[in-house]
């Protein structure tokens, strides 16, 4: 969680400053952390829909159509591993439909 962490505040950052170096470094600690939260890890949607929302980001900002794309995968990835009880499940949803 340490990563998420640091990658939301690098995200927050980016948004102040517009430095996209920020935003880099966001995505590139997200992708560490998937990688150390291989399924079932219970923490994996949580950091699947933050690389899905960093991602939006970028998109938004470059218009690059990889990053959309990615995004929506990310984000389908995280709802169908978020619990049906999982309290910020309906967010991620509203991620999705936002995003496509």
């Amino acid at each position: 969680m340490f990563l998420n962490y640091l990658a939301s505040s690098l995200l927050v950052q980016f948004k102040k400053g517009g430095q996209q170096s920020d935003l880099d470094e966001a995505i590139s600690l997200l992708r560490q952390a998937l990688e150390l939260e291989a399924p079932p890890h219970p923490d994996r949607p949580i950091t699947l829909n933050n690389l899905a929302n960093v991602l939006w980001t970028q998109f938004q900002q470059e218009d690059q159509q990889g990053d959309l794309n990615e995004a929506i995968l990310l984000y389908r990835q995280a709802f169908k591993l978020f619990s049906s009880t999982y309290p910020k499940r309906s967010t991620s949803l509203t991620n999705l439909a936002s995003s496509e």
